[in-house]
């Protein structure tokens, strides 16, 4: 008998890899801290247009392993793409979520073509979006 790995999710978060509630900070706050974490693990930052729902999107080259078992019969190099949201659950909370995907043939306007990283690959995203949450709401001291 098999059983199912069950991940529960808050509604707002319902469909993302990853995802940290941080309370009583501005969204400026919030995004400066998605954006450092991203940074110092080796995202560049992607210009968006302007948009009213707080999306953030970061990319970064895979590793040799990743593009060799994800590349295509090109063997181009695969990069990362993570795509982050501040959502606003109330006047003190946000719901910050991220999807990742693997892409292949970036920026080819015909065969560019994004895989969704799956459950599987949580973790890592998740201690990102961690290390961002205990930042800006540090953890009460243990006594």
């Amino acid at each position: 008998m098999h059983r199912r790995l069950q991940v529960h999710t808050a509604p707002a978060a319902e469909g993302a890899l990853a995802w940290v509630e941080i309370r009583d900070r501005e969204a400026i706050e919030i995004a400066r801290a998605v954006s450092d974490a991203f940074q110092k693990d080796g995202y560049t930052p992607v210009p968006l247009p302007r948009n009213p729902d707080l999306r953030l999107k970061f990319e970064k080259l895979a590793s040799s392993g990743t593009s060799i078992l994800y590349s295509d019969w090109s063997f181009k190099r695969i990069w990362l793409r993570a795509q982050v949201e501040l959502k606003r659950l109330d006047a003190n909370t946000f719901m910050v979520t991220c999807n990742a995907f693997r892409v292949n043939e970036k920026g080819d306007p015909h065969f560019e073509e994004e895989d969704r990283i799956t459950a599987l690959g949580r973790g890592h995203y998740q201690d990102l979006l961690n290390a961002v949450r205990d930042q800006l709401n540090p953890p009460p001291a243990k006594k």
